[in-house]
This record gives structure tokens, C-alpha cells and sequence, in this order.
């Protein structure tokens, strides 16, 4: 039956009985439509419209979600599954037409970088570069691991340390979205975007249910004033 009708059950002598008094009478059910204003807005179906989208968009992110936890807790115990870095020293000579080709550009910086990688597997992409006046000092970070390296443009002799990054190392790069390229860039602000989404729609389930109001203030309340007294005290 439909929320807004009401059904009434009225006992009435069947027709043509002629029945006046003492009779048997018949049941007769009647159904009368609420006329009320309607509400403008059903909490019923704000309730189970969040309830599926939450169930949904949790389906989606679960997976992203579980993977920023994991690597949260290894970022704050790197000491759980560090491995040995792996240090490699590299070296090599430029020739005198490739040094000439650098010193004559503008902006030395890419056609170096093009250079190097061409000759030598470097991990990651460029993150620093700077004129010492006795040559270029370049620095590479990514998720394979960090170089370091030393060009000297009189010589032409190259100087390489290359270290390459461990499974904990990699978690790390992941979680923080450093140097790890436009596409890893997307996954995080999609997985933000969903958080936020989902903790929205928890909040409207959890103010929809008027028995469990009272104790979703007091936990709210409760959550931001030990998150307050954790940065207030605990953070140095």
C-alpha cells in the first residue's frame, strides 16, 4: 500500500439482502488518498539513494583505498620490508663534437638529458639541473630510483651514481605522487575526489537515521577533538 493512501475496513449488509436489522453484514474496504502538501524531501529516499551510491563508489575506490592504506602505514615503518639499495657508479666520456653541441645550445639542459639517456639506462626524469661553471650538475628522481650526475664540459668526462629504489622505496614514491608521472597524478586525485564523495554520503545515512543521530554527533565531536589534541600536543 502506498504511504500517502490509508485504508479503512467497513461492515455493510450485502445488496439486495434485505436485511435491516441482524443480519450478517459484509466487510468493504476503502482506501482514502492523504491530501497533505507533499514533503520537500523524502529523508526515505535521500537514505537509500545514499546507501547505493556509497555501496557503488565503494566498489570503485575499494581497491585504490587499500593500496593508500598499505603504503601509509610502510611510509610511517619504513623499517617493516626495506630492503638493501642497490648503488651503481657509472662512467663515461662525451666526445668533442657532443660537448661542442651542448655548450652552443640555449638551454643545455634537454639536449643533455637526451644525450645521457641515449647512452645509459636512467631511472626516472629530470628534477634538477645547474651550471657549476666547470660543468653540469643534473639530478633524476622516479620510481626505479634517483641519479646523480656530473658532466664536465672540458674534459667531457661523466660521472654517474644511480641508485635504485626498493619495493619500500617504490610504496613511498606511489604514496606521495612525486616525480611518477600525469597518469599517477590522476589515480590520486581521483582517489581523493572519491573519499570525499564517500565520506559525504556516509554523513547523510548517518543524519538520516534519527536513532542514530544523537551518537553520530558524539562520535563526530569526539573524532575531531582527539585529532585536535593529537596536532595540538603530539606533532612536535
Amino acid at each position: 500500500m502506498s504511504d500517502n493512501a490509508i485504508e479503512l475496513e467497513i461492515a455493510s449488509p450485502p445488496k439486495n439482502s434485505g436485511l435491516k436489522h441482524g443480519g450478517a453484514l459484509k466487510k468493504q474496504k476503502i482506501r482514502l488518498k492523504k491530501t497533505g502538501r507533499k514533503k520537500l524531501f523524502d529523508k526515505g529516499k535521500i537514505y537509500r539513494l545514499s546507501r547505493k551510491l556509497h555501496i557503488y563508489l565503494s566498489a570503485m575506490a575499494f581497491i585504490l583505498l587499500l593500496f593508500f592504506s598499505l603504503s601509509g602505514l610502510m611510509l610511517n615503518h619504513p623499517e617493516w620490508l626495506q630492503g638493501e639499495r642497490v648503488k651503481e657508479k657509472i662512467f663515461l666520456t662525451l666526445t668533442a663534437d657532443e660537448i661542442s653541441k651542448v655548450k652552443e645550445e640555449k638551454s643545455p639542459k634537454v639536449i643533455l638529458t637526451d644525450l645521457l639517456k641515449q647512452k645509459v639506462d636512467i631511472p626516472g626524469e629530470i628534477s634538477g639541473f645547474e651550471d657549476l661553471g666547470d660543468g653540469y650538475q643534473l639530478a633524476f628522481r622516479g620510481l626505479a630510483g634517483t641519479a646523480n650526475i656530473f658532466v664536465d664540459y672540458e674534459t667531457g668526462k661523466v660521472d654517474i651514481e644511480v641508485k635504485h629504489a626498493t619495493l619500500t622505496d617504490k610504496f613511498h614514491v606511489l604514496h606521495k605522487g612525486k616525480n611518477t608521472g600525469d597518469l599517477w597524478s590522476l589515480a590520486l586525485d581521483f582517489t581523493a575526489v572519491m573519499t570525499l564523495i564517500l565520506s559525504l554520503f556516509g554523513f547523510i545515512i548517518l543524519f538520516t537515521v534519527k536513532k542514530r543521530k544523537a551518537l553520530s554527533f558524539k562520535m563526530i565531536g569526539l573524532s575531531v577533538l582527539i585529532i585536535g589534541a593529537i596536532i595540538s600536543f603530539a606533532v612536535v
